[in-house]
């Protein structure tokens, strides 16, 4: 039984590993209302360079973006994209990629 929970978290942390150097942005946005247009950010975020995924919580107003590696977005590029989506940004938040290790 030990050696199956071994095997499972070193599966896990390995998973993690390979992820562990991504960084995310949460960014807060006015005006998102409607599913179809909020399609349509995500849409135009993940044209960015270096952006893997976006997830919209309409409910809250967040857009979580997930970027590779050494990417790093800049405020003026994300507000420009929402704005050109309908939306105003709010405010950006980067999570910062968690070290392996650490």
């Amino acid at each position: 039984m030990a050696s199956i929970a071994t095997v499972v978290l070193f599966a896990v942390s390995s998973a993690f590993a390979g992820e562990g150097m991504d960084a995310h942005y949460h960014l807060w946005v006015n005006g998102m209302t409607s599913s179809y247009k909020a399609y349509g950010l995500e849409t135009k975020l993940e044209t960015l360079e270096g952006v893997r995924g976006v997830r919209i919580d309409l409910e809250r107003g967040l857009v979580a973006v997930d970027v590779g590696e050494g990417t790093r977005l800049e405020r003026e590029d994300l507000a420009r994209v929402i704005d050109e989506s309908g939306f105003t940004l709010r405010k950006v938040s980067r999570i910062p990629p968690i070290e392996p290790g650490r």
